[in-house]
């Protein structure tokens, strides 16, 4: 491009000039020792200017190190950057990428997060190799954002899970249709080394108010979803309910209470034929 173009320019007059610098150094230097060694004087004015010309060559090699030691810098810092928030394996941003968006949108926009796992994912591993496994994940990471790249930013967590923030809704009928067509994507096959296997999809939705809600607490939510959605064992998806964070609260009170009778023992278990 033209920034380019114009850094590649400056850097070759740079390189000129230093190069006339240090010839016209090299031809004083060369008249001084030849003046010396054939007893004649030279005029101080002379060696004044070799040496200031020594001294501007000097910085100006120090000049170009510090700029390329800030280049290393820089390019080690996009490096760090884009480890911290990107996923090695497919590309896409990862969990920290994905909380950094929603914690920067707008006040009052309305979105909908969805996590999506897939489903008997680990048989592959276990029978073809994280090789074929990963070339999984990677077709899986290209069908998602096929499908989204218009209508939702792609992530990936870890392992076999991902994540979606769509673009402005305005009602969750927006959102029940990308998951439709989300799900509808993943009933073709997967080519898993030679053969073909169809590895299904369960996906929790969840709607996101950027001016109401936290980023973990929407995702939170589409993850209970998600996992409503692995319980069903019929529906691909599920959309987030309050209901679903009311049960699961009141069955974690019911093991705490259930788990400090047992150790009081207020518990007494019987045998029935």
């Amino acid at each position: 491009d033209r920034a380019r173009l114009v850094r590649n320019l400056a850097a070759l007059g740079v390189i000129a000039a230093v190069t006339i610098v240090l010839e016209v150094t090299f031809d004083l230097y060369r008249a001084i020792d030849e003046a010396i060694e054939e007893g004649e004087a030279y005029h101080s004015h002379t060696i004044f200017a070799a040496v200031l010309i020594t001294a501007i060559t000097f910085l100006v090699l120090q000049a170009i190190d510090l700029r390329r030691a800030s280049r290393r810098r820089q390019a080690a810092e996009a490096e760090a950057l884009s480890i911290a928030y990107q996923d090695p394996l497919t590309g896409l941003g990862n969990r920290r990428h994905l909380e950094r968006a929603m914690s920067n949108l707008a006040p009052g926009e309305l979105r909908a997060v969805m996590m999506l796992d897939l489903d008997d994912f680990k048989p592959v591993n276990d029978i073809f190799g994280h090789v074929a496994g990963d070339n999984v994940l990677k077709d899986a990471a290209r069908r998602l954002t096929s499908i989204c790249s218009e209508e939702a930013e792609v992530c990936r967590f870890g392992g076999d899970e991902f994540a979606l923030l769509t673009r402005p809704i305005t009602s969750v009928d927006e959102a029940d249709l990308l998951a439709r067509r989300i799900s509808a994507a993943f009933d073709q096959p997967f080519l898993v080394g030679t053969a073909e296997s169809r590895i299904g999809i369960s996906l929790g939705v969840a709607l996101h108010d950027a001016s109401a809600m936290a980023p973990q607490d929407s995702i939170r939510h589409a993850d209970l979803a998600l996992y409503r959605a692995k319980d069903d064992h019929v529906a691909h998806y599920k959309i987030f309910e309050q209901r679903m964070d009311d049960e699961l609260r009141r069955r974690k009170q019911m093991e705490r209470k259930l788990r400090h009778a047992i150790e009081l023992g207020a518990v007494q278990p019987h045998f029935q034929p």
